[in-house]
C-alpha cells in the first residue's frame, strides 16, 4: 500500500544577516500523521479473492489496527459413540454420515483410547494411545502403546478410518476470536493431526506428522476426507503494541508496511518441514471492504485426505467464527456480530471451497450445543437463533444460497403459524432436526417440546407441543417417530407460577430421561420416563458421550453418571461427591410396543475419582466396555453382571 503524507517545508531564511547572531534557532521537528484506518469490524455480504497487493493492504491493516488494541483471548476449553445397525456402537454423532473426533475408537476388534496425562510427586506419563485388542472370552488386552508430540499436549479427540488412525492435538484449548478487538500475544498455538498405519494394530506406528499453526475450532470427517478448522491471528514482533503517541504508531504502521508478509501467514508443518498454508492472494476477504479497512484474523480450513496424506488442501477466509456445523454436502461457519449471526458456506468433497455467506437476526446461544442449531436439507439451512435479552424471542429462519449470497426464503413463526417457540422468558435447552421435522425444547417453569413441521421448506409451521415438568438437554430420534430425550428433572414445589418471575433456577432432582411418541405431531407424548435422584449425565452437553447400539428399533443405551450427595439434616450444602456410574437402558421402539427400562448400573470399583464427562463406553452385541479415566471394565448387557477390569 502506498501513502502520501504532507511534504512540510522549514523555511529558515538568512538569521544570521538579519540580526548578526550566528546561533540558529532550529524548529521541532514535524511528527507526521499515521494512517486513518478504521476500526476492526464484521462485514455484512460475501466474501471474494483479490490480487497480491489488495489482499496484502486488507491483511497489513488488520495488523496495524490490532497493534493499538492488544488483549489476552478468552478460552473456551471443550473436551471432546451414532446409531449402529451392525453388532457394536460408533460414535454417537450430530449428522448420519460426519463422524466427529472423540477419545475411544473401535472397530469390532481393537479399542484405541487416548489417555490423560497423569502428574505424581515422582513421575509424569504423557498423554498416549492405547491400543486395546478384544481376546475371545471379551476380556481386554494392550497390545500397543503410540506415543504422541510432546509439545502438543491436550488431545481433541480420535478418527479412525480404515487402516488410518488420526489423533487431534492442540497446544491449546480449543477457542473462538468473537470476543476480541485485538491480538493475542503470546506463544504460537498448534493443532497436531498425527496419522498412524493401523494396518497391524499391534505393530501401528506413525506415518505422518502434520502441524497447522493456530488455534483449534473443530474438526470433522467425511469419508477418507479429515477437515480441520482453525483460526490464527497474524501477529508480528518489534511493534510497540498499545502505542498512544503518533509517532508509535507511525512506526508501527511503517514496519508492518515494510514486513514480508509471507512470514506472517500461517504454517503447515509436515515432518519437520514448513511452509505457508496459504498465500495473502489465496485468502478471502469481504466484497464490502474499502482501502481503509482491515481484518488480521483467518479462519482456516485444511482438508486432508486420509488414503493419501501428501494429498492436502486448506481454504483461508478471513473473519470470526464461533462454531461450525458440517452436512454431508457443506460446511457452514458461524460467528455473531451486533445481535446477528454471520454465516458463511463452504462446499466439501471434490468441489471444496468457498461458496456464500449471509445473516439472520438473532444468536445461536451457548445453552445448548449451538450447531445442533443447524440442518441442512435439499439445498435449504435450517436454523434457530435467539434475540432479546430479559425477554428472548426464537426464530426458526429457512435460508437458501443464491449467487454467492445466503437468502431467508421463510420464517417461523408466520402469518400462518404466528404461535411463538417458547413462552416469554423461555430459553432453548435442545434442539434435534430430523428429516421433515424439527425438535425444540424451551424452559423456564415447565419443559415444552415443540413439534416443527418443515416438509415445505417455503412455510414452516409449528404442528403441536407438550408441557411436562423439567427439561432435555439432548434429543435423540428413535425409529417409528420415537423421541428419546435426556436432561434434567425439575422439584414441582420449586417452579415460578403462571406470570410469576424468578431470577432463580428452580432445584434440580436429577437426570431424567424421557421417552417421546410423536406420531402424532399436533400431540406430543410423553410415555415413559425414568430419574436418576441427586446426579446428572454429561450426555446433556456432551452427545457424544452416549453409546446407542439400534437392532431393528430395539436400543440399547449406556450413558455415564455422576451423582452429588443430599443434604445433611443440619446443612443443605451440595457437594460433589465421587460418585460415578454407567447407566445401562433398554428401549423399545417397535410400532405401538414402545417401552424404556433402566437395566442395571454398572460401576468402576477400586478407581480414583475422575471426572465423568470424559468417560466413554461401547456396546458390542451382548458385552459392554466402560472406559472411566485410563481404564477400561468389561460386562455383559445383562442385570446384575458381573463388571471385570480393569484393563
Amino acid at each position: 500500500m502506498r501513502t502520501r503524507y504532507p511534504l512540510y517545508l522549514l523555511t529558515l531564511g538568512c538569521l544570521s544577516a538579519c540580526s548578526g547572531d550566528n546561533n540558529i534557532s532550529q524548529p521541532e521537528p514535524q511528527i507526521m500523521v499515521p494512517p486513518s484506518i478504521n476500526e476492526a469490524k464484521t462485514f455484512v455480504g460475501g466474501l471474494q479473492q483479490v490480487g497480491d497487493s489488495q489482499a496484502q493492504r486488507f491483511l497489513k491493516n488488520g495488523i496495524y489496527i490490532d497493534s493499538l488494541n492488544p488483549v489476552r483471548l478468552e478460552m473456551r476449553g471443550d473436551t471432546v459413540a451414532s446409531d449402529s445397525n451392525g453388532n457394536f456402537s460408533t460414535t454417537n454423532t450430530h449428522e448420519a454420515g460426519v463422524d466427529e473426533a472423540d477419545r475411544m475408537e473401535y472397530d469390532g476388534e481393537y479399542l484405541y483410547v487416548a489417555t490423560y496425562p497423569i502428574w505424581t510427586e515422582t513421575n509424569y506419563q504423557p498423554p498416549h494411545i492405547r491400543v486395546m485388542q478384544r481376546q475371545q472370552d471379551w476380556s481386554l488386552k494392550q497390545v500397543n502403546q503410540l506415543k504422541l508430540d510432546d509439545t502438543l499436549g491436550q488431545v481433541n479427540g480420535l478418527y479412525l478410518y480404515q487402516d488410518a488412525l488420526a489423533v487431534i492435538s492442540a497446544s491449546y484449548p480449543i477457542m473462538t476470536f468473537a470476543r476480541l478487538s485485538g491480538p493475542w500475544y503470546g506463544e504460537k498455538a498448534q493443532v497436531g493431526i498425527s496419522l498412524y498405519n493401523t494396518n497391524i494394530p499391534a505393530e501401528a506406528g506413525l506415518a505422518e506428522q502434520l502441524q497447522i499453526e493456530g488455534l483449534l475450532l473443530d474438526s470433522r470427517r467425511i469419508g477418507q476426507y479429515l477437515y480441520v478448522t482453525t483460526t490464527h491471528s497474524l501477529q508480528m514482533e518489534g511493534l510497540n503494541v498499545g502505542a498512544e503517541e503518533d509517532a508509535s504508531k507511525l512506526q508501527n504502521y511503517q514496519k508492518i508496511q515494510a514486513a514480508d508478509l509471507t512470514e506472517l501467514m500461517p504454517k503447515l508443518t509436515r515432518n519437520g518441514q514448513s511452509q505457508p498454508l496459504h498465500r495473502a492472494e489465496d485468502c478471502y476477504i469481504p466484497e464490502l471492504a474499502s482501502s481503509n479497512d482491515g481484518y488480521a484474523r483467518l479462519v482456516n480450513i485444511t482438508r486432508i485426505n486420509l488414503q493419501s496424506p501428501d494429498d492436502v488442501t486448506s481454504l483461508c477466509l478471513t473473519g470470526q467464527a464461533d462454531n461450525l456445523y458440517v452436512s454431508p454436502q457443506s460446511l457452514y461457519l458461524s460467528g455473531t456480530a451486533e445481535q446477528q449471526t454471520i454465516l458463511h458456506k463452504v462446499s466439501l468433497g471434490d468441489s471444496f471451497g468457498y461458496q456464500a455467506s449471509g445473516t439472520v437476526d438473532g444468536q445461536l446461544g451457548w445453552q445448548t450445543t449451538p450447531y445442533f442449531r443447524m440442518s441442512e436439507k435439499e439445498g435449504y439451512l435450517r436454523i434457530i437463533t435467539s434475540q432479546g435479552d430479559e425477554s428472548l424471542e426464537h426464530k426458526l429462519t429457512v435460508m437458501q444460497q443464491q449467487g454467492n449470497a445466503l437468502v431467508s426464503v421463510a420464517t417461523l413463526p408466520n402469518s400462518s403459524s404466528p404461535e411463538p417457540i417458547g413462552k416469554p422468558g423461555e430459553e432453548i435447552y435442545a434442539v434435534r432436526f430430523i428429516g421433515d421435522r424439527g425438535y425444540v425444547v424451551t424452559f423456564e417453569r415447565m419443559d415444552p417440546l415443540y413439534v416443527l413441521d418443515l416438509s415445505n421448506p417455503l412455510l414452516p409451521q409449528t404442528q403441536g407441543s407438550l408441557e411436562i415438568p423439567g427439561f432435555s438437554s439432548y434429543l435423540h430420534p428413535l425409529d417409528n417417530h420415537y423421541l428419546l430425550g435426556i436432561g434434567q428433572d425439575v422439584a414441582i414445589e420449586s417452579l415460578p407460577g403462571e406470570g410469576d418471575s424468578t431470577t432463580e433456577m428452580p432445584v434440580r432432582q436429577g437426570a431424567k430421561i424421557s421417552l417421546f411418541d410423536i406420531n402424532d405431531p399436533a400431540n406430543p407424548r410423553e410415555i415413559a420416563s425414568l430419574v436418576k435422584k441427586q446426579g446428572y449425565t454429561p450426555v446433556e452437553y456432551n452427545h457424544r458421550a452416549l453409546s446407542v447400539l439400534n437392532q431393528n428399533s430395539q436400543y440399547r443405551f449406556a450413558l455415564p453418571i455422576e451423582e452429588w450427595q443430599s443434604c445433611a439434616a443440619d446443612a443443605c450444602i451440595e457437594i460433589w461427591q465421587p460418585n460415578n456410574s454407567l447407566m445401562l437402558l433398554d428401549v423399545n421402539a417397535l410400532p405401538r410396543q414402545a417401552s424404556l427400562s433402566l437395566l442395571t448400573e454398572l460401576k468402576a470399583t477400586g478407581e480414583q475419582y475422575y471426572y465423568g464427562g470424559e468417560d466413554r463406553s461401547v456396546i458390542h452385541g451382548d458385552h459392554i466396555y466402560y472406559l472411566h479415566g485410563n481404564q477400561l471394565w468389561m460386562s455383559q448387557w445383562q442385570a446384575n453382571a458381573q463388571i471385570l477390569g480393569p484393563y
